[in-house]
């Protein structure tokens, strides 16, 4: 197993506003910058608080000019 380590993190396991840790995730981010995201939770409306904040991400973060990849085997550790 390899693991990854992340830079930046929304406390969406904790948190329920996705506006808000979006913003929060946004702040930190630099080039080269890995973000950690929980799945299985749920807004009042039943979405999928990770997607909608995933989505929300990526939203900001391309307006801004980001690009976005997987890592490849060589960069894990």
């Amino acid at each position: 197993m390899k693991l990854i380590g992340w830079s930046a993190r929304g406390f969406d396991g904790l948190l329920h506003d996705t506006d808000a840790m979006a913003s929060r995730i946004c702040k930190s981010i630099q080039p080269g910058a890995i973000i950690l995201l929980h799945e299985g939770r749920r807004d009042r409306q039943g979405r999928a608080i990770n997607v909608i904040l995933a989505e929300t991400i990526l939203n900001r973060l391309t307006a801004d000019g980001y690009v976005f990849t997987v890592p490849g085997e060589e960069d894990l550790l």
